[in-house]
């Protein structure tokens, strides 16, 4: 009964020692945020985008910035100098200026690459290379 005991833990162990020789040199998956730093080491590489802001007399500032950020959101509350107010998802100022769609028809228009973004700004992906616009929009 001991042996058998003892066959069963070294199987057990052999098993476990071979998932793990599996793990450590199986390929891994690529991803484009990841690479070698300044000091050889594997670490995520920021994301470089921009974010460019048109008010409602149509003056533009544009935010540049390397981020880690996965939605838009992040990356706007990483963006020096830029500021906004949200309520219930909805940005309602940006930069001071207020548009509120009951009060005057206005609203904030996001677009990703020179396109509506599909998603509110807390749920738009983050790509490197994206650039956004935050654009004063009158219905």
């Amino acid at each position: 009964m001991k042996k058998k005991i003892l066959g069963i833990a070294a199987i057990v162990i052999v098993i476990a020692a071979l998932l793990g020789v599996y793990y450590a040199f199986r390929e891994q998956p690529k991803n484009p945020n990841l690479g070698p730093s300044s000091d050889g080491d594997v670490s995520i590489k920021g994301k470089n985008v921009t974010i460019e802001v048109i008010d409602d007399e149509n003056n533009s500032v544009t935010y540049s910035l390397t981020t880690h950020a996965e939605y838009l959101e992040g990356a706007m509350n990483e963006a020096e100098g830029l500021t906004y107010e949200a309520k219930d998802g909805m940005v309602m100022t940006v930069n001071g200026k207020r548009a509120d769609y009951n009060l005057d028809g206005a609203f904030w228009g996001f677009y990703v690459n020179g396109k509506f973004c599909n998603y509110g700004f807390a749920e738009q992906p983050v790509n490197d290379g994206d650039e956004f616009r935050i654009e004063y929009t009158k219905a």
